[in-house]
């Protein structure tokens, strides 16, 4: 692109009609207008290009191709259906007929993303996503990142995944956790929507004019989100209608990117979609009910010394186990505990084996516990602990987390 064409493209298409200003923070309306008037208020709208009818798709599948792109060392697969652009206004009762599509991905993206914890998955990666683009087309996909050499072994293996979805639905269990760990979220963000930064706000507002949305206090979100979960608990059917409809897999547009195996061509990626459209799909197993081992590790303690700093608001403790606690309420993030404990040791005392820092971390991270692997502790926890993180620094362990007063 050259000087001239970037230049020309700016003036064409920056223009005020075009703006929306946006000022949040601790200010009076007033001043924001007078801020607004200063310092865009010399600009002047000049004639530019209309806006392009952007049409319609002409072909909506199927289809595929092969692009490579050796700097990418892994084979990313993505199978698509597409359809006309459909304009939903956002309101209440458009939200609540969508949240059984919304939860059917959550459902599959759970499958998917406990599936790439077993040591035999064929991927590395996979998520199911639905949306629409420039407001052209609204598209439903399937993303899989794989080793070059099982391309073909994880496009079948998320492709069945998905296609047993479509024939048998979900499980209750299923259902239960994703409402569960949404209906957590939404109340971590009631809890801090008074805290919630003028940043944060700005960039909020910015993505629903970006996706043609309003911006909504929590308590809406929430009545939307109840009403969908009456609908999907009535009905959990819905959840699976929906996937039907949206995987037409005869329609199936696939793009086969990043490092291709030599000799792989169109042909081929079209040859082993359509194998895995045959392959038969059993249903999924009903899971057990999960209860958690460690409700009771032992007896508690004592506190034999208590002291405060008072410069700095801290409270600090000392327990008959030697445990020390330091305890700092907080005021501008409401709905939210911070909990991180160090213990002495850290990465200067591991073995000096190149490497090991980094293993530990990941295995700690992936491990679970004796009595529940990473997997289950997810659906023990589902919706009360909102991160759990690892690290070592030079001189101590720390195990980090969040979550709410509450929990």
């Amino acid at each position: 692109a050259t000087y001239e064409t970037i230049r020309n493209f700016y003036q064409e298409n920056y223009l005020p009609r075009r703006m929306t200003v946006i000022v949040t923070g601790d200010f009076k309306p007033e001043q924001a207008k007078q801020w607004v008037e200063k310092y865009f208020g010399d600009m002047r709208d000049v004639p530019g290009k209309p806006n392009e009818d952007r049409g319609k798709i002409k072909d909506l599948g199927p289809g595929q191709v092969v692009i490579p792109n050796p700097e990418n060392a892994q084979t990313n697969i993505s199978i698509n259906v597409v359809d006309h652009y459909t304009h939903r206004p956002d309101t209440i009762e458009q939200r609540v007929k969508d949240f059984p599509g919304s939860m059917c991905r959550a459902m599959l993206n759970q499958r998917l993303a406990r599936m790439t914890r077993q040591p035999d998955c064929p991927f590395l990666a996979a998520r199911i996503a639905k949306g629409s683009d420039m407001q052209v087309m609204d598209a439903f996909s399937v993303n899989v990142s794989a080793e070059p050499g099982k391309w073909k072994e994880a496009m079948r293996a998320v492709t069945e995944e998905v296609r047993r979805a479509a024939k048998y639905g979900f499980t209750k269990q299923e259902l239960d956790e994703v409402i569960t760990s949404a209906r957590a979220g939404l109340s971590q963000l009631q809890s801090t929507w008074a805290t919630v930064s003028a940043k944060e706000m700005a960039s909020s507002i910015i993505d629903c004019l970006d996706e043609d949305e309003l911006i909504t206090a929590p308590e809406e979100d929430i009545r939307a989100f109840e009403e969908g979960v009456k609908l999907v608990q009535a009905h959990p059917e819905l959840c699976q209608q929906e996937l039907v409809n949206d995987f037409k897999s005869d329609r199936a547009r696939i793009i086969l990117t990043g490092t291709v195996p030599e000799g792989v061509d169109a042909d081929q990626v079209r040859k082993a979609y359509d194998a895995a459209l045959k392959t038969e799909v059993a249903k999924p197993a009903d899971q057990k009910e999960l209860k958690f081992a460690y409700d009771k590790v032992g007896e508690p303690g004592s506190i034999i010394v208590q002291d405060t700093i008072e410069d700095i608001g801290v409270t600090t403790l000392t327990l008959s186990n030697g445990v020390r606690v330091n305890l700092k309420p907080i005021d501008y993030k409401k709905g939210t505990i911070a909990v991180a404990a160090a213990v002495d040791g850290g990465s200067l005392r591991l073995a000096g084996t190149p490497g090991l820092n980094t293993m530990t971390g990941a295995v700690m991270d992936m491990g679970g516990l004796e009595a529940h692997s990473v997997t289950d502790l997810e659906r023990i926890l589902a919706g009360h602990v909102a991160r759990v993180e690892f690290e070592a620094s030079q001189d101590r362990f720390i195990f980090g987390g969040g979550t709410t007063p509450q929990d």
